[in-house]
């Protein structure tokens, strides 16, 4: 009987050793993957398939844009941004991942750039127009840009109207300015900024109109005449001309007036008061003018440097004039025709 019961047990205890192995076999093979909780700090990008066994235990880094939660296993998922979350080995969700980029085109909370309402909301304490900026930015031509960076604009209605002044026969001012008013960041335009404009180069100036010229950059002057070898005469009302003489073998002086280079006698003196055209206005050219009892250099409209039956005519003219000379005829040196001390002039031949 004895041996019975210790036969029976030692069969109970083999037939126990089968029912836990058939328990432990049950158990296993009715596992199955678990699906792991997403992660709550970013929205995933491509996540691998769910992994078995130990693989699916292992605990995974996890990056990807800052909003929705994506679905995510095991390993790590690429995005735009940089969150991570740490996630247990059976199913558990991990913490909310930290967001270092923001949404994309949009500047992080507080820092230049960013939207706002009020200082507090911005790092550097300056919240100008709705937008954190790297200075008050409040004077005049100041204005923050998209970026936060106090900058010049291009104007600014607070400078109000700038009253231009200087205007004069050869150059001339706006009245005021009225836009581009910022000379730079803080500073508008003054009086000494207004940009003039130079009046046309041989236009008639000064109080004496009928000699006096623009050179084209802003001055009114006085040409200014050769006169003989080693001289050369201003030309004005109250400077005088060149006064030729073509008595004692010719010579030329300076004189104080058309009055005082009157001829003495037939073709004894010529008055020169132009040598070429740049000399005179606009419209006009210097003619020399012969006629039977006299001659003279002068500026007139070309419709009266013509010759007749009592006189000649010779348009003078410069190398240096762009266009000296009528069609048909061309700028050449003065030749035998003319005074020795008129040996510097050109002529329209």
């Amino acid at each position: 009987m004895t041996q019975s019961v210790f036969g029976v047990g030692r069969k109970l205890r083999a037939c126990g050793v089968v029912v836990l192995g058939l328990a432990w076999i049950f158990v296993a093979c009715s596992s199955s993957p678990r699906n792991l909780g997403a992660p709550s700090g970013g929205e995933a990008g491509e996540s691998p398939a769910a992994g078995d066994g130990p693989d699916a235990a292992s605990a995974g880094r996890h990056s990807g844009e800052s909003g929705s939660a994506g679905t995510s296993i095991s390993g790590a998922t690429s995005g735009g941004g940089s969150s991570a979350g740490s996630f247990a080995a059976l199913g558990g969700s991990g913490n909310a991942g930290t967001s270092s980029g923001g949404s994309a085109g949009q500047a992080a909370v507080g820092t230049l750039g960013a939207s706002c309402n009020d200082k507090g909301q911005c790092n550097s304490g300056f919240c100008i127009d709705g937008v954190c900026c790297d200075a008050a930015c409040t004077g005049n031509c100041e204005q923050c840009s998209t970026m936060g960076h106090c900058e010049m604009p291009d104007d600014d209605a607070a400078c109000g109207s700038v009253a231009c002044t200087g205007s004069s026969d050869c150059q001339t001012y706006p009245a005021s300015l009225t836009d581009h008013r910022c000379k730079a960041r803080g500073t508008c335009k003054s009086a000494a900024d207004c940009q003039s404009t130079f009046v046309a180069a041989r236009t008639p100036c000064g109080a004496d109109k009928a000699h006096m010229l623009c050179d084209g950059a802003g001055t009114c002057q006085t040409p200014t005449v050769p006169c003989g070898t080693t001289s050369a005469c201003p030309v004005s009302a109250s400077l005088g001309l060149c006064c030729g003489h073509s008595d004692g073998g010719g010579y030329a002086m300076c004189s104080i007036s058309a009055d005082s280079c009157a001829p003495a006698s037939a073709q004894a003196t010529i008055p020169i008061e132009c040598n070429q055209g740049l000399d005179c206005a606009t419209g006009t050219i210097c003619c020399y003018h012969l006629y039977k009892y006299g001659s003279s250099m002068r500026c007139m409209p070309p419709s009266q440097c013509v010759s007749d039956g009592s006189s000649s005519s010779i348009q003078m003219c410069s190398p240096t004039d762009p266009n000296p000379c009528p069609l048909g005829t061309v700028c050449a040196a003065a030749d035998a025709m003319f005074e020795s001390y008129m040996s510097s002039y050109y002529y329209c031949k």
